[in-house]
């Protein structure tokens, strides 16, 4: 089972990146928060994926600071610069949770329906 769960804070804003076949994805990157290290001890940062239409719904409100918590699947992308070869892990999500105190809401990858009620507080995923 490949199943990893990160909180913390959006570095950046999130971007809607479009492939050559038509299909969406939103990316981003995640400062995982670790409130018990010690103060000399670095900030890991983790990049994240949402896949689908599902994306441009989402990007609006991914952005730089906000506090989020997102389940997925890991995976290990390799990446060279310059003859170094790097392994930068990525969670591609199907679960995100915003963690602030006005919306608290859980937003599922199989949710896709919401009032207009709603619209405001709730972000289907």
């Amino acid at each position: 089972m490949n199943l990893v769960i990160f909180s913390g804070n959006i570095v950046k804003d999130a971007r809607l990146i479009k492939t050559g076949n038509g299909k969406q994805l939103c990316v981003g990157t995640l400062a995982i928060r670790d409130d018990r290290k010690p103060k000399d001890v670095p900030t890991v940062f983790v990049d994240f994926v949402i896949l689908g239409e599902r994306s441009a719904k989402i990007v609006k409100h991914l952005v730089k600071g906000r506090a989020i918590s997102i389940r997925g699947r890991l995976e290990i992308v390799k990446r060279r610069d310059k003859n170094t070869v790097y392994n930068n892990p990525r969670v591609v999500v199907d679960r995100l949770e915003f963690l602030s105190k006005k919306e608290l809401k859980s937003i599922q990858a199989n949710d896709t329906s919401v009032s207009s009620q709603e619209a405001e507080e709730y972000v289907p995923f």
